[in-house]
């Protein structure tokens, strides 16, 4: 389905839902060659945990074997907003007023219960098979309880030193 600098995702079956899933497969040698990689490997997962909300990527399972870190979630069927946005050339006021409004709610869940998602971007919106929603990528998200997080993410020509403010 996709692939990243440290990880894969395939498409699996779910054996105790019968459902198709997403298997997002770190590899745990190579996210050892970056130091923040390595470090915040499990991050994700534990922060999945936490959620639950209808345009959020939903996590199922979290397995971990010694090469591999494996996040199962569930498929997103309607393929990602990019291409959805693409294949139509224009959204209708109403549907985009539809996405917009989902996106909002997922961010402001994701600020209520102290995650910051930091990644927002449209690649990290997904499509489900009802055309809803759903966030995903939240592998340089962060949990706080304070109202900044100073802690630096990202391409330092895009983040520089800002400070990412919770709103």
């Amino acid at each position: 389905l996709g692939e990243g600098s440290f990880a894969k995702v395939k498409e699996g079956l779910h054996t105790i839902t019968g459902q198709k899933v997403a298997i997002k497969v770190i590899d745990k040698k190579k996210a050892k060659e970056d130091a923040y990689v390595s470090k915040n490997m499990r991050r994700e997962g534990k922060l999945l945990q936490m959620i639950i909300h209808p345009n959020i990527i939903q996590l199922y399972e979290l397995m971990e074997t010694e090469n591999s870190y494996y996040l199962v979630t569930e498929l997103c069927e309607g393929g990602d907003l990019m291409d959805y946005i693409c294949a139509r050339k224009y959204l209708s006021e109403a549907v985009t007023r539809k996405f917009i409004r989902q996106i909002i709610s997922a961010v402001d869940y994701l600020h209520r219960i102290g995650i910051l998602h930091r990644d927002l971007k449209i690649e990290n919106l997904l499509l489900d098979k009802n055309l809803n929603i759903k966030l995903i990528d939240f592998g340089l998200s962060n949990y706080t309880k304070s109202e900044l997080c100073i802690t630096q993410c990202g391409s330092p020509a895009y983040a520089g030193n800002l400070i990412f403010v919770k709103f």
